[in-house]
């Protein structure tokens, strides 16, 4: 099943070896195998994982000599369904969707038409999102789910409720980390971030702020122990050591830190079950 109005032609974003400057490439329309999706891509993201996938040596030589795409997230439309994905029906032609493309070969979302399969991160988006918007949205959610997946259970906890530190609250994943724990997981939230984006912070969800630039984060963080209790995760999404001494005082077990380099390793943990699972809250 496709649309009436396909194209023979795609055009791509795409680079030859790492780092190298990149181009558009005119390649034929990517087919649509039998358990596959052709998606005409209305939007798509660029984050600092692109980039640095870009100038990586191992995507150059796992995907060889071919063309290498950039970009991960995307949002488009269904123009055609593979034979065996149509017996399942949940894909019409015409749908709106959102996903990621993660790929080892360095496929990228920064294409005019984009060919998914089974197994890929892939939900219908959002009626309240338009597509930029939910272009936005896949790998930094991701990250984010995989972070919160380093929670213990509340078994464990020491809390009567779970405490969550976030550092770097108001960046791209900080902000869906302090709002999935404090919405979804139920969490006391602490946002580190500049106290000019303190207030965004706040309406996000999170329960006290911490603006790096005029307190001491650890200092502060160790003094703001209900009882002495430790905290129960600690989301670094800017890294650094100035930290590390004090992981034994702060948490409750002291791996229940998550480093953002550490995630990005993770996110694919909650693939596509975890698109559809943000979709059903945001239409809820």
């Amino acid at each position: 099943m496709a649309s009436s109005t396909l194209p023979d032609s795609n055009t791509s974003l795409t680079y030859t070896q790492p780092s190298t400057s990149p181009h558009l490439t005119h390649t034929s329309l990517p087919e649509c195998g039998p358990n596959k999706l052709l998606i005409k891509i209305h939007a798509a993201a660029i984050n600092p994982v692109d980039i640095q996938l870009w100038g990586n040596p191992v995507i150059g030589w796992l995907a060889g000599k071919k063309e290498k795409g950039i970009g991960r997230d995307y949002s488009g439309e269904v123009v055609a369904i593979g034979e065996e994905l149509q017996k399942s029906g949940k894909w019409n032609v015409g749908d709106e969707v959102y996903g990621l493309c993660n790929r080892a070969t360095a496929e990228g979302t920064f294409t005019q038409y984009l060919s998914i399969g089974l197994g890929e991160p892939i939900a219908k988006k959002p009626k309240s999102l338009g597509h930029q918007e939910a272009a936005a949205v896949p790998l930094v959610v991701l990250t984010a789910f995989a972070c919160l997946d380093w929670l213990p259970p509340e078994s464990q906890s020491p809390n009567e409720k779970r405490r969550v530190v976030v550092s770097g609250a108001s960046g791209g994943v900080g902000i869906w980390c302090v709002q999935l724990a404090k919405k979804l997981y139920d969490c006391h939230v602490i946002g580190i971030c500049s106290g000019r984006n303190a207030e965004f912070v706040k309406e996000l969800g999170a329960d006290e702020v911490i603006d790096y630039g005029k307190r001491d984060v650890a200092k502060t963080l160790l003094e703001g122990r209900p009882g002495g209790k430790k905290y129960d995760l600690y989301v670094d999404c800017v890294g650094g050591t100035d930290m590390f001494n004090h992981w034994v005082s702060l948490l409750a077990l002291s791996l229940w830190c998550v480093l953002l380099t550490l995630s990005r390793l993770n996110f694919c943990t909650r693939t596509a079950h975890t698109l559809r699972l943000l979709a059903t809250r945001l239409l809820a």
